[in-house]
């Protein structure tokens, strides 16, 4: 059965593909292909059996990564070239509004990939990447509340990936996960080792700092004073 879901989601895969060559053949066929921008992403990866997991309500790191292939007409040289820098989801729309020369509105977390696809390297860019899960449901309790007697509040975790360290923390009283790439990655949990303390720490902290820089924020760059509301771009 594994063999056959494997399949299943390869021939997907397979049928995507065809639709976005028909996609791009009907813009060269109109003559938009030099005026349109092109993105393909996913919203989540996909486990595949990888420890005996499916789906993506995991912590590692398959159900996470996603495609993110971008297409700008005025690249030259750059176009075709492979990216390393660490982008998220909620950079896409910041995107997109910066191409068409839109402002992005303080609402929004993520940064302009545009100033990356032309050769930049912001020196102020990401050193990691946030993802969150929710493994709860309001209706009736999944088999992870069940199990570890959780419930909506806190059936939920938060991940912080760097490129040689991933930390997962949970909102319920539960220990958190380290893994270290440099190492055996995902396969062993190191959180406990004493060597690793130090590190677990930092993160703990880096996870926290994030969480309170990104919380809600919608009146946090507004005052109002004599000369009626006055807002300031919040810079991501």
């Amino acid at each position: 059965p594994y063999q056959r879901l494997r399949e299943a989601y390869f021939a997907s895969t397979t049928l995507i593909d065809t639709h976005i060559g028909r996609i791009l053949d009907t813009l060269e066929e109109t003559k938009q292909i030099d005026n349109t921008i092109i993105i393909l992403m996913s919203d989540h990866g996909e486990m595949l059996g990888d420890r005996h997991s499916w789906g993506k309500l995991s912590v590692y790191d398959a159900a996470y990564q996603t495609p993110l292939i971008i297409r700008v007409p005025e690249l030259g040289d750059q176009a075709g070239k492979k990216i390393e820098m660490i982008s998220e989801s909620v950079d896409i729309t910041p995107t997109i509004l910066d191409w068409v020369m839109q402002s992005v509105p303080n609402s929004m977390d993520g940064r302009s990939l545009i100033p990356i696809l032309h050769g930049e390297r912001p020196t102020d860019w990401r050193k990691y990447s946030f993802s969150e899960l929710d493994f709860a449901l309001p209706t009736a309790p999944t088999v992870w509340e069940q199990i570890l007697g959780l419930n909506t509040k806190n059936g939920n975790l938060s991940i912080i990936r760097e490129e040689q360290f991933t930390l997962v923390q949970f909102a319920a009283d539960l220990p958190p996960l380290l893994f270290d790439h440099s190492r055996q990655g995902e396969m062993v949990d190191v959180s406990k080792a004493p060597e690793y303390q130090e590190t677990l720490y930092e993160m703990t902290l880096r996870l926290l700092r994030h969480r309170m820089k990104y919380t809600e924020q919608t009146l946090s760059e507004t005052i109002i004073t004599s000369e009626g509301a006055k807002t300031q771009y919040r810079i991501p």
